[in-house]
């Protein structure tokens, strides 16, 4: 369950989630869920922006520059 990934990271020592590294946001918002244990709608909360917005971001859909600047300024 996702909420537990944090947790297993900090055993771990390093983030295992090759298939993520990258510089897309959608890569980078991925990696950003995972290792905090975040739905998509927690997400969201958290980077105070819609949650259809996340979903377009994950499916690589079209989305407004600025926003993806907010996300990534957030996430970085």
């Amino acid at each position: 369950m996702i909420q537990y990934i944090p947790k297993i990271l900090a055993y771990l020592g390093y983030t295992p989630l090759f298939d993520l590294a990258g510089t897309t946001c959608s890569k980078k918002l991925k990696q950003f869920m995972y290792v905090n244990g975040l739905t998509q709608k927690e997400c969201a909360m958290k980077l105070d922006i819609d949650p259809t917005t996340i979903r377009k971001i994950l499916e690589e859909r079209k989305v407004n520059q600025k926003t993806i600047f907010k996300i990534f300024n957030r996430i970085s």
